[in-house]
């Protein structure tokens, strides 16, 4: 169950089964910006984001710059 996912998740990696998710995404997301020409457009709905400009906001968040900056800088 989902409660039993988040409970074994809290207690082995001090962290949410959502949280754990959500950076794995990102991290899939830097992966194909870095190394593809791929459009933003399609590596959100690649890795499930409802939209390019939810994408955009969750990978600001985590990672302090958006897809755009983040692909230019590499």
């Amino acid at each position: 169950t989902s409660t039993h996912l988040t409970r074994t998740c809290n207690q082995t990696c001090g962290r949410s089964a959502s949280d754990l998710l959500a950076e794995r995404k990102i991290g899939e997301a830097r992966r194909l910006l870095a190394d593809t020409r791929a459009p933003i457009k399609e590596i959100a709905a690649a890795l499930g984001y409802a939209s390019p400009a939810y994408f955009t906001r969750a990978f600001q968040s985590r990672t302090g710059t958006t897809p755009t900056a983040f692909r230019k800088a590499d």
